[in-house]
């Protein structure tokens, strides 16, 4: 920092030193004596001159910029020191002393304030100035000296508050006043508004210094939070106000109804502000222009909005451009292509590197967060992948480096969920390609969240994310990262209330590893938990045991399931469950619980994939149910006529069930991709098994078409022997024994290309038939 005396001795050339008189009292008080003996008086010496002299020092003050002061200040320290009378040597050193306070704005920080300090010593001085409205002056002076070297405000505040109204510094005295109550320690806004009335209350004020004060007053109000009273004051700004305070009283109006919430008066506001704009003005519109964008857009008119957020793009680049093209870009989110709200995203953010970068003072970095992030939301829900994707990688530039990876995660996640529904395999190119994108997407969503646990300190938020990274890893199918993620998720959650399903997906990711009894542990470990996921975990050691053969523990664990299912309903573990047990039933011949598992199972959950062979097997167990009454129908001897018929009617019905559910399976088959839900076996089974079940029924017509159908598909395999076979019982059955014959010459023929066995079954059927009486 410069001292005193080296800013003294650098400016020795330009301006005078010292004190404001600096030279020497003594020598100049000699030398006037000697030239006034010489030569008389000189022209200032006596009281006239003096004044004149003071008069004239103080027009040139008023025509000299104060960067140019150092003559000025010069002659007026050389008149103070050579004017003798007392008053008016007193204005004199008034008036060098408004030059210096002047001056020192124009001035270096530390010299000015060395030079406002030295002038108010200088004023503590004079004592006696004379003139009442030179004491005022030397108030007036002596505060603004306090004021401009923020020194002792409350002293400026007590001389500026003895001014009376009817001093012609009052004007000067009282905006003064109102400014320095704005500087004290804590800020006296209701000082300030007091004497701003007192300045407005004046009658003798320019109609530049009553707007000004209009404007200084609407000013307070506002932060008083008075905005009523702010409108009443800047409404009577009048046009004869200079220009710029007209300006700015709009904007405050303006601004005034934009922060009150009030839109339609605020676009009104704002749309006065750009009709009273000049030619010149038309390029700085943009601040006007962005408000009253934001303003029709809060009052429901987005169309006159994005207009005028269009003309404030056309105005110099600032803020309010910036802002602009945030705001259309948020507006033209759900257009049908996303580009040109991507464009003006970009263009918001263009330069911004990192969120310190983000400086608006329209539109905070919260609310550009708040915006990208809403965007986000509609282009994930409008699946808007690709443009989802750029606007998350835009958002890395202004987001916490957490949060932007997890939106990107979130953006990834969502694009590979889309790609796994049906309407997705198309635009991927099919369903494999759908498929392997789905995957590397989930996989990419996965690598996002890690990343973001390992930079979160917070141990809840990191967990989340490892266990977000576990669930897509394993969507993305790759089961050795996800074990790893959900073993490290099960380290970190202690116990919390994802555990279960945590045990639960690492049981899924160790079977499909192949390591059955790790998995088994999990999953024992998952039904510990009272989670929804303990009832798949239960299924999954119930199905376990029934691979193995162990259909006791496998029934036990699977009916407990149910059971408890009943109570607390789960709809994939029942679905599982009830299927499941289905399966195991038949296993055991157990027809009866066999129809009561699966008609539960396919009432209640009719799109499971093994639906049709569900049916498949659910028709067989009413084929053996119908075999079961008729052959009590055939061994009871000792049984009434009644009981005969209830046995024949319970064979029928149980028949006719199998011929309903076969006729599902058929309508099943006839819906895209049912054929595939079959194996050939089973598909080429089932005519055989309807035209059997029809046969039982007597409905032998029925049996016979579907035979000889089966006979001409399947020429040429042995399949077609059964066939043939089918339809002789059927002419044999309806009488017809003409066609019997033709249909065992048939079966001859195709024997010779087939295997030995075959051949050597099918020519013993054909001497058993051969001996059956032709009438």
């Amino acid at each position: 920092m410069a001292s005193a005396s080296s800013i003294n001795q650098r400016d020795h050339s330009q301006e005078p030193q010292g004190p404001l008189w600096a030279y020497p009292m003594l020598f100049l008080g000699a030398t006037v004596l000697g030239l006034s003996l010489w030569f008389g008086p000189l022209p200032y010496t006596g009281p006239s001159g003096a004044l004149r002299r003071v008069s004239q020092l103080r027009d040139r003050l008023q025509q000299t910029d104060p960067t140019d002061l150092a003559e000025w200040l010069e002659d007026a320290e050389k008149s103070a020191a050579l004017i003798t009378q007392p008053n008016i040597q007193a204005q004199a050193r008034l008036l060098l002393a408004e030059g210096w306070l002047l001056r020192a704005g124009a001035l270096p920080a530390e010299e000015a304030i060395l030079r406002i300090r030295q002038v108010r010593q200088d004023l503590e001085k004079i004592t006696d100035p004379g003139l009442p409205e030179e004491n005022d002056r030397r108030n007036y002076l002596l505060a603004l000296a306090r004021f401009q070297a923020v020194e002792d405000i409350q002293g400026a505040i007590e001389l500026l508050d003895k001014v009376e109204d009817s001093s012609p510094l009052a004007a000067e005295a009282y905006e003064l006043l109102a400014k320095a109550c704005l500087k004290l320690p804590i800020v006296d806004l209701q000082g300030s508004l007091k004497a701003n009335e007192r300045l407005r209350a004046l009658g003798k004020l320019t109609d530049g210094q009553r707007a000004q004060a209009q404007l200084a007053a609407g000013e307070l109000y506002l932060r008083l939070q008075q905005p009523e009273q702010a409108r009443r004051v800047l409404g009577n700004v009048g046009t004869r106000a200079p220009m710029p305070i007209q300006t700015k009283a709009r904007l405050l109006l303006a601004q005034s109804f934009q922060d009150q919430g009030l839109w339609v008066q605020a676009a009104e506001a704002w749309q006065a502000v750009l009709d009273s704009q000049t030619e010149d003005d038309k390029g700085d519109a943009g601040h006007p222009w962005f408000s009253l964008g934001l303003c029709l857009s809060r009052a429901e008119q987005p169309t006159q909005a994005a207009e005028a957020w269009e003309q404030c793009l056309r105005q110099t680049p600032d803020d309010s451009t910036r802002a602009a093209h945030l705001l259309l870009g948020q507006h033209q989110a759900n257009e049908v292509d996303p580009q040109r709200a991507l464009g003006h995203f970009s263009a918001a953010l263009d330069g911004v590197t990192d969120p310190m970068r983000w400086r608006n003072r329209l539109i905070d970095l919260s609310r550009v967060r708040e915006v990208l992030d809403q965007t986000l939301q509609v282009w994930m829900r409008t699946n808007q992948h690709a443009a989802a994707r750029k606007l998350a990688e835009l958002n890395n530039q202004v987001a916490l480096p957490s949060e932007a990876t997890v939106r990107l995660a979130q953006v990834l996640e969502n694009q590979a969920r889309a790609l796994r529904d049906p309407t997705g395999y198309e635009k991927a190119g099919g369903m494999p390609k759908a498929m392997a994108l789905s995957q590397a997407l989930y996989l990419e969503a996965a690598a996002a969240n890690t990343k973001a646990a390992d930079v979160l300190t917070d141990p809840a938020r990191k967990s989340e994310h490892i266990w977000l990274a576990a669930r897509q890893s394993r969507d993305g199918g790759d089961t050795a990262r996800a074990v790893e993620l959900l073993n490290s998720y099960l380290v970190t959650a202690q116990g919390n209330e994802r555990s279960g399903e945590a045990w639960y997906l690492l049981g899924d990711a160790l079977a499909a590893q192949k390591k059955d009894a790790d998995s088994l542990v999990a999953y024992k470990e998952c039904i510990k938990y009272l989670t929804p996921f303990a009832y798949r975990a239960r299924y999954q050691i119930g199905a376990d045991a029934l691979r193995k053969g162990n259909l006791d523990g496998a029934s036990d664990t699977l009916e407990h399931n149910l059971q408890v299912l009943r109570l607390d309903p789960e709809p994939q573990a029942q679905e599982l469950t009830l299927y499941a047990l289905g399966s195991l039933y038949y296993q055991r011949r157990d027809w009866r619980m066999v129809m009561r598992r699966l008609e539960e199972a396919l009432e209640r959950f009719p799109a499971n994939a093994q639906h049709l062979k569900a049916r498949l097997l659910l028709a067989d167990a009413y084929r053996q149910l119908a075999a079961k009454e008729h052959q009590n129908f055939l061994s009871g001897e000792q049984i009434t006529a009644e009981t005969r018929e209830h046995f024949q009617s319970e064979h029928r019905r149980w028949l006719e069930r199998a011929v309903s559910t076969y006729h599902e399976v058929q309508l099943g088959l006839a819906l895209p991709g049912g054929v595939a839900l079959l194996t050939q076996g089973e598909l080429e089974t089932i005519p055989f098994l309807l035209a059997d079940t029809w046969f039982n029924l007597g409905r032998y017509t029925e049996a016979l078409h579907l035979y000889e159908e089966q006979a001409n598909i399947l020429a040429g395999r042995k399949e077609q022997l059964v066939a043939l076979g089918g339809s002789i019982r059927c002419y044999s059955a309806l009488g017809q024994f003409d066609k019997v014959n033709p249909a065992l010459d048939r079966i001859s023929k195709a024997l010779p290309v087939l295997d030995e066995p075959t051949r050597r079954e099918w020519n013993s059927w054909i001497k058993a038939a051969t001996r059956v009486p032709a009438n």
